[in-house]
């Protein structure tokens, strides 16, 4: 665990991690974990074909990430997944976070009852507006 945190530290040191420590993934059946209820959640239709969108099968033997954040994670998803192939499941939200208040307004649906090992959150120039 520890090589998995200084990689992204090393990589996005302004963005902001939370370790659950001790948490366990669930088996229930949520947007991460089933392809049409992945696909029924993304925002947009367009969002079915963009790497960052992709569904993401899940390997128990690896520590579930989860990235809620605005179009620059959007951007990002896709090369932190192919750095970590092999070390963490990297999903991301079906849709663009936007700023912070939407966050709270979504969170609970984002994170979909699921104990994540890492969440990373990017918010960015959106909380500037």
């Amino acid at each position: 665990m520890k090589k998995l945190l200084f990689f992204i530290k090393g990589i996005f040191p302004m963005y902001l991690l939370l370790m659950c420590y001790g948490c366990s993934a669930q088996e229930e059946t949520n947007i991460y974990n089933n392809l049409e209820a992945w696909n029924a959640a993304l925002s947009d239709e367009d969002n079915l074909t963009e790497p960052a969108f992709q569904f993401v099968e899940r390997n128990p033997d690896l520590p579930d990430v989860l990235i809620i954040g605005n179009s620059i994670s959007i951007g990002y998803t896709p090369y932190v997944r192919e750095a970590l192939e092999g070390i963490a499941n990297v999903y991301r939200i079906p849709t663009n976070a936007g700023d912070t208040d939407k966050m709270l307004s979504f969170y609970k649906e984002w994170l979909a009852g699921k104990k994540w090992d890492i969440i990373h959150f990017n918010f960015g120039l959106h909380d500037l507006k």
